[in-house]
């Protein structure tokens, strides 16, 4: 299980801390889904929580859930604009991890 948060942890800091900075790319890539600055920073910093939260046992269910749900509204965003499938791979397979991760620590 630990090596499991560990690696989780690491994808959410790898996908988190670029959209905390927001930098141009990833900015590119949010706004082709209508997510302005703000919210991708917001996104970023709610990940890089969630891969602090992933490390504390604590916290770990709460951190996998709320990663969970924020797939769940990227997943959203990628259909909303109707991006081709392979765009939402990530999300769905973040999402996915994510929820086993989550069923295997309740």
């Amino acid at each position: 299980m630990t090596i499991f948060a560990i690696v989780l942890g690491v994808v959410s800091l790898l996908t988190g801390v670029p959209k905390l900075l927001a930098l141009e790319q990833v900015r590119d890539n949010m706004a082709a889904i209508s997510v302005d600055t703000n919210l991708t920073r917001a996104i970023g910093a709610l990940e890089v929580a969630a891969a602090v939260g992933l490390q504390i046992s604590s916290l770990r269910s709460w951190a996998a859930a709320g990663m969970v749900l924020m797939m769940v509204g990227a997943i959203g965003h990628h259909v909303k604009a109707k991006q081709p499938i392979k765009e939402s791979i990530p999300a769905v397979v973040v999402g996915v991890a994510m929820t086993v991760f989550l069923v295997m620590s309740l």
